[in-house]
């Protein structure tokens, strides 16, 4: 994450016209990815109640499962569950 935060800095720098290298659109690509991953991913924590919240941790502890997992399973779900809502 924070190699993907400092790519985004200094492509911002890059695009105010400092003097560095443009960074590779592919790097770059996969930077932008991460960082919104994360931003739902805390997006999601902060708008969740603490039974929901302690589900997600019951089931990491429980069944092993990666946290981030479980989290990113609960974002598609809701945002499948928002999409239906708007047909």
């Amino acid at each position: 994450m924070r190699d993907s935060i400092e790519t985004l800095e200094q492509h911002n720098q890059w695009r105010r016209g400092a003097d560095i290298t443009m960074e590779h659109p592919a790097t770059l690509g996969i930077a932008i990815e991460e960082v919104v991953k994360a931003a739902k991913r805390y997006d999601l924590l902060r708008t969740l109640n603490p039974h929901e919240f302690a589900y997600l941790v019951e089931r990491n502890i429980a069944g092993g499962e990666k946290f981030d997992t479980l989290v990113d399973a609960e974002i598609a779900k809701r945002e499948v569950k928002n999409s239906c809502k708007k047909c």
